[in-house]
């Protein structure tokens, strides 16, 4: 049963079924099989599994994002550069990369070898409530407080 104001994801993880359920509440994020994240200082509002399901990232009205280890539960680091609300979060295909939606109505794209912020585009003149990236990881989707979807190629 969940609280009200609480949300789950489920997803496979592995070749043999085994799956990892997120629950998120308020500054916390738990992993079930049993495990409680604790890293942000405001509510969590996004969350996305890295493709080799490895890496959990976290967005939140602290204007930070978290990347979490999922097999130890420690966070790795914490990505700044939003001046808004992180209410998108989207890794790459390849995993190398990872886009983020704030409601200051920017678009950033991250390098996650580096931790670095390449490039930040003006979204939407409203937030950036939802993105997704192509399948060949050319181009990201976002979709806005301003009732528009854009396309961005970003290579």
């Amino acid at each position: 049963m969940l609280l009200k104001g609480c949300y789950q994801i489920t997803r496979p993880i592995g070749k043999g079924g085994f799956a990892r359920t997120f629950e998120v509440s308020d500054k916390t994020i738990q992993v079930w099989p049993k495990r409680i994240l604790i890293g942000h200082s405001e509510c969590i509002n996004c969350l996305a599994i890295s493709p080799d399901s490895q890496i959990l990232v976290s967005g939140s009205d602290d204007k930070t994002i978290n990347l979490w280890n999922l097999n130890t539960g420690e966070k790795i680091c914490t990505l700044l550069g939003h001046t808004g609300l992180v209410l998108s979060v989207a890794f790459s295909p390849n995993g190398k990369n990872l886009v983020s939606g704030s409601d200051d109505g920017k678009i950033k794209l991250w390098d996650l070898s580096t931790k670095e912020d390449i490039c930040t585009r003006n979204g939407h003149s409203g937030s950036v409530n939802a993105l997704v990236f192509s399948l060949d990881g050319q181009i990201v989707i976002s979709g806005g407080g301003d009732n528009m979807i854009k396309m961005w190629r970003i290579y």
